[in-house]
């Protein structure tokens, strides 16, 4: 078997390990920079190498794939040799599969696990243990649960820096890679438990053939465009019964309602822990955008709308962009910068290092093409900072625009430069604006708002748990 996978960057991290890498012939990337190179002992090639060289399939590793797709196939490679991530449950020939559970907790916990002895524990799946908005919330309640007497248990495909911080809560750990490609009924540890918790878009496919007396509640935090690259007829198998579905905010629910318009959706907002706050001031003008540098996060329009400034606004403005810069996006946004001696762009920091830049920034920018709920806008408001989001980012619908920040139109650089040359020059108006921000994190974003949302939804489900026993 000759494999090439097409795409070197956060789903070649997530997907590579199910390839024999002695049948992965090449990868695959557009990104000139990395053309030539080597990553994991395999050449990086251009598209247009890469049709040129024998293969049996081509796997496309990226949520870009309805375009990269395009761009295969206008190189002649026939479509039936052009494989998805999202479908490679459908092609297990060319899968290198391990079966390898991974517990961290007591030493008898997976005994008792396996044995069908821990029924009443609440299973919290997350697909990573990145410190990223989603897991972290559902990290957060789990706290709640257990701190109320809860059993629980957290689920990842992969391992992550979150592990240490769910450990330190005494709270087990297990790790199923295999969940990533298979279905709840191809996992059969899980069989003996009555309550999951899947977080996110990416448990469509292991929830797609399951059993259907276990009770699921489905939290849903992603975008439309990250439908777009999934197995729609998977994805349309899942059964009502017996799942409860969030969304985090209104983009989260208008995104599951374009492909499930009659199934009912009920609102979830995740809270975040709050801080140590102390309004001072801050003199030097600091923008500040936090987030990997990926085209959905617009940080080319952020870019566009610095340029269209008059000089003497930005010679008053220092401007950060921070997060991972490993895309050939990410690439271009720098190039585009080129020039802008005021834009800096730094790699990405955790979570102690983020709140240090919300200390000292007087103005976070959320540019995004669509992003349901981004925690570091919370976080910011947190910090008592005021924000520009976009009206594509779910935190828009909590923003009163002029009042404790700014909403813009999404992909609207004129419109974000307009707000930015208002923030420069009223930054008495601004600081203002930051202590209003600031009730809005604590109006709904807050520990205490998520708590009673959060036990009343499980305890909810509980109550329905009890009722069938009784039936």
């Amino acid at each position: 078997m000759r494999i090439l996978l097409f795409g070197t960057g956060d789903y070649y991290q997530k997907y590579k390990k199910w390839f024999a890498p002695e049948e992965i012939d090449v990868l695959i990337d557009n990104d000139k920079c990395k053309q030539g190179s080597q990553m994991d002992g395999h050449e990086v090639v251009s598209p247009e190498a890469a049709a040129e060289r024998e293969f049996d399939c081509i796997v496309i590793l990226s949520v870009h794939e309805a375009s990269m797709r395009e761009q295969l196939v206008g190189l002649g490679i026939p479509e039936e040799k052009i494989y998805k991530f999202s479908e490679l449950h459908r092609h297990p020939e060319i899968l290198n599969c391990e079966d390898e559970i991974v517990c961290y907790g007591e030493d008898d916990f997976f005994a008792k696990m396996t044995a069908g002895m821990l029924s009443d524990t609440i299973v919290l799946m997350s697909h990573n243990l990145d410190l990223n908005g989603a897991a972290l919330a559902l990290f957060y309640g789990a706290q709640v649960l257990k701190a109320q007497g809860y059993s629980v248990l957290f689920v990842s495909w992969t391992d992550g820096p979150l592990r240490k911080y769910i450990r330190r809560c005494d709270i087990p750990v297990v790790i199923d890679a295999a969940m990533q490609i298979k279905t709840q009924s191809e996992r059969k540890w899980l069989c003996g438990f009555r309550m999951v918790i899947c977080n996110t878009i990416n448990y469509y496919q292991f929830l797609s053939k399951r059993d259907e007396n276990v009770k699921v509640l489905w939290w849903l935090h992603d975008p439309v465009i990250f439908y777009e690259s999934l197995d729609l007829d998977q994805l349309r198998r899942i059964s009502e019964k017996n799942i409860t579905v969030c969304a985090v905010g209104p983009v989260a629910e208008r995104a599951f309602k374009t492909y499930f318009p009659s199934w009912k959706v009920r609102q979830l907002l995740y809270g975040i822990p709050d801080i140590n706050y102390q309004p001072g001031s801050r003199w030097n003008m600091e923008i500040v955008t936090i987030g990997n540098v990926q085209d959905y996060k617009g940080q080319d329009i952020l870019v566009e709308a610095f340029k269209q400034l008059p000089q003497e606004a930005l010679e008053k403005v220092h401007v950060s962009i921070i997060g991972s810069q490993q895309s050939a996006y990410a690439t271009a946004v720098r190039e585009a910068a080129k020039g802008v001696e005021q834009i800096a762009f730094l790699q990405a920091v955790d979570r102690a290092e983020i709140h240090k830049v919300l200390e000292w920034a007087n103005l976070l920018v959320c540019p995004s093409r669509a992003d349901c709920m981004p925690v570091v806008v919370c976080e910011a408001m947190q910090h008592g900072l005021p924000c520009i989001v976009s009206d594509a980012t779910g935190t828009a619908a909590y923003i009163n625009d002029g009042v404790d920040g700014f909403v813009v139109k999404a992909g609207d650089a004129v419109h974000l430069s307009d707000r930015l040359f208002w923030c420069i020059t009223h930054p008495k108006e601004l600081a203002s604006m930051g202590k209003k921000a600031r009730l809005v994190y604590e109006r709904h974003f807050s520990m205490k708002g998520f708590e009673g949302n959060w036990l009343c939804m499980i305890r909810d489900i509980f109550k329905e748990i009890e009722n069938d026993k009784k039936g």
